[in-house]
């Protein structure tokens, strides 16, 4: 069987359909099959508020060439297409791959009470069409957080 390196739901993507190519989260990619050119880079698509402040890494992946490449991520895996300027607001950790052409940016998380109390950070990330976005319901750190709870204090 094919699995990647923790639980997550796996997704094939034919590269043929995304001939600019797919970037995706660190780490999300593990398998391909055919011709398949894995690259990190930086975060393309983004600009300096998003790179330095999206929440994710500053390097992705990017996933070219005329095979199948296979990415995880988990919970719900959600694909849609953006059309020419239409934007979709997310949580910063939802983003598991986008294709190239997809730009990146920050909006504020809300007004200043929602930010401290919300537990959900201080910028969303908003991305930007033409082109398709994978987003995943819960990012690897939620996943560690609800297995094996909040971090340890240490006591000294």
């Amino acid at each position: 069987g094919l699995a990647g390196c923790n639980p997550s739901k796996i997704i094939a993507l034919d590269l043929t359909q995304y001939p600019s190519g797919i970037q995706c989260q660190l780490g999300a990619w593990f398998a391909s099959i055919g011709e398949v050119s894995v690259k990190a880079g930086l975060i393309s698509g983004a600009n300096l508020g998003a790179m330095c402040c999206g929440g994710a890494s500053l390097i992705m992946q990017n996933l070219r060439g005329d095979g199948m490449a296979f990415i995880g991520g988990n919970g719900a895996i959600i694909q849609k297409e953006l059309q020419a300027g239409e934007e979709i607001i997310v949580d910063q950790h939802a983003i598991l791959a986008y294709t190239h052409g997809v730009n990146q940016d920050i909006r504020r998380a809300g007004t200043c009470m929602m930010i401290c109390c919300g537990a959900d950070g201080i910028f969303n990330s908003v991305l930007r069409g033409p082109g398709t976005i994978w987003m995943q319901s819960m990012s690897i750190t939620k996943w560690a957080l609800a297995i094996n709870g909040p971090p340890k204090q240490k006591k000294g």
